[in-house]
C-alpha cells in the first residue's frame, strides 16, 4: 500500500520565540511529535525537516488518510502546555503519496511542502499535494499571466460574440462577450486555459474592465447602428469583492452613455456564495442601476437555491451539460423542467446555453424556455461577422 509523507509547520514560530527564545520552540516541536506519534499509531515515523517544521511517515493503518489527517490536526488546535506556560500553535499541515519504494524522497519531500505553502496561503489546516501545485505548473502559471498582462497592454485580445435567441419569436435579443487570447507564439490560447489562472491573481480586475468597456464600446457602435441587443459580460467572484468594482462598471456605462438595462452580468453560483452579505448589498446596487444580473452554470451548484429569492437576479443560465443529455436521458429533461419551473415562479427568465441538437431547441421551445444559445444557432465570432450574420438574418434566427 502506498505510504503518506506529512509535513507539519508552525506557523507562529516567529512570535513565540520574540515572547518566550528559542528553547520554546525545540520544546513544543517536541510536544508536536509526542502527539503525532501517539495519534499516528506504532510504526510511524517523525522527523525534524527544518527549524519549525516536522516530517511524518504514518503507519499503514488502515482508514482515509485524509480523515486520520484531519483528525491529527484537530488535535493539534488543542493548545500547549510547557512548564506553565499555555500556547497555541498556529499548525499547518501538506502532505503527499509515495507511490512506490523508488520514488526520490526528496521529491516527495518537496512536493509535500509545495502543499504545505498552499495550506498556509488559503489558510486551510490541511492540504493534499495534486499536479496543479506542482513547482513547474506554478512556473508555468506565472508565466503566462505574465505574458497575459502583456498581451492585454499589447492588443492580444479580442471578444467575440454569441447571441441569445428568444424561442418564442427567433428574435436576436441579446450576446454574450467572450474573451479571445491570440498569442504570438502559442497561437489561440483557450479561455479555459487563462482566465482561471488569472481568477487566482488581480490581473483578473484589469480583464474584466478590459472585457466591459470593450464590450460596451462595441455595443454603443452597433446601437448608432440600429442593432439593438442586450450585452452579457462574464463577472468573478474576485471582481464582486474588489472594492470599487460597482463604481467602475457604473463610470464605464456612463462613459459610452449606455443605460443600465442593456448590461447583463453573468456570474456563477459559486462566485455568489463567496461573501453571500456583500454579494446581494454590491448586486443590488448594480440592479438599482436596472442592470440584468444572471446565474451562470444554474445547476453544477448546490447552495444558492436558498439564496435566489433574496438575491436580485432576474436570469437563470442552464449549464450546458444539461443539453447535452437532453434529447438522451430523461434525467436531464426533468432537472431542465424543473429548474425552468422555479426560476418562473421566481418571476426569472431562463437561458439554455450549449444548445448544438436541434431536437434540444424544439422541447425547450415546447417548455415554455425564454432564451437559447449554443453552436447550434452560432458560434461565438468577431463583431464585423456577428453584425454580418444578424443582418443576413433580419435579426431573426429559424430553426432549419
Amino acid at each position: 500500500a502506498p505510504r503518506t509523507l506529512v509535513v507539519i509547520s508552525l506557523e507562529n514560530v516567529v512570535e513565540i520565540e520574540t515572547a518566550y527564545g528559542a528553547q520554546l520552540t525545540d520544546d513544543l516541536l517536541c510536544e508536536l511529535s509526542l502527539r503525532l506519534l501517539e495519534r499516528l499509531g506504532a510504526g510511524s515515523e517523525v522527523y525534524r525537516s527544518h527549524h519549525h517544521q516536522l516530517a511524518a511517515l504514518p503507519n499503514h493503518g488502515g482508514g482515509d488518510v485524509e480523515a486520520r489527517l484531519t483528525l491529527l490536526s484537530e488535535a493539534f488546535a488543542q493548545p500547549f502546555s510547557l512548564g506553565g506556560t499555555v500556547l497555541h500553535g498556529d499548525i499547518y499541515m501538506g502532505y503527499a503519496e509515495l507511490s512506490d519504494r523508488e520514488q526520490d524522497a526528496e521529491r516527495c519531500l518537496r512536493q509535500a511542502e509545495v502543499a504545505l505553502c498552499s495550506a498556509s496561503e488559503r489558510s486551510r489546516r490541511l492540504v493534499r499535494f495534486t499536479p496543479a501545485l506542482d513547482p513547474a505548473r506554478v512556473r508555468e502559471n506565472l508565466a503566462l499571466l505574465g505574458e497575459l498582462k502583456a498581451g492585454l497592454e499589447q492588443g492580444q485580445l479580442a471578444l467575440h460574440y454569441q447571441p441569445k435567441v428568444c424561442l418564442a419569436s427567433g428574435a436576436i435579443v441579446g450576446v454574450e462577450a467572450l474573451m479571445r487570447w491570440q498569442h504570438p507564439q502559442r497561437g489561440n490560447v483557450p479561455p479555459g486555459k487563462f482566465i482561471p489562472r488569472a481568477e487566482q491573481s488581480t490581473l483578473i480586475d484589469q480583464l474584466t474592465e478590459w472585457a466591459i468597456d470593450s464590450a460596451l464600446a462595441q455595443l454603443a457602435a452597433w446601437h448608432a447602428q440600429g442593432i439593438e441587443l442586450r450585452m452579457a459580460v462574464n463577472i468573478s467572484a474576485r471582481n464582486l469583492l474588489q472594492p470599487g468594482f460597482v463604481d467602475s462598471i457604473l463610470g464605464l456605462l456612463d462613459k459610452h452613455g449606455i443605460a443600465g438595462h442593456w448590461l447583463e452580468l453573468e456570474i456563477t453560483e459559486s462566485a455568489l456564495m463567496q461573501d453571500i452579505e456583500h454579494t446581494t448589498r454590491e448586486l443590488t446596487r448594480l440592479a438599482n442601476r436596472q442592470l440584468t444580473l444572471s446565474i451562470d452554470d444554474f445547476g453544477t451548484g448546490y447552495s444558492s437555491l436558498q439564496y435566489l429569492s433574496d438575491l436580485p437576479v432576474s436570469v437563470l443560465k442552464i449549464d450546458q451539460r444539461f443539453m447535452k443529455q437532453l434529447c438522451s436521458t430523461s434525467d436531464s429533461v426533468h432537472i431542465v423542467r424543473a429548474a425552468l419551473n422555479l426560476a418562473h415562479d421566481l418571476g426569472m427568465q431562463v437561458v439554455a446555453e450549449g444548445v448544438e441538437d436541434p431536437c434540444a431547441y424544439a422541447f425547450l421551445a415546447d417548455i415554455g424556455c425564454d432564451l437559447a444559445q449554443g453552436y447550434l444557432i452560432s458560434r461565438p465570432a468577431p463583431a464585423e461577422a456577428f453584425s454580418a450574420w444578424y443582418r443576413a438574418g433580419g435579426g431573426r434566427y429559424c430553426l432549419a
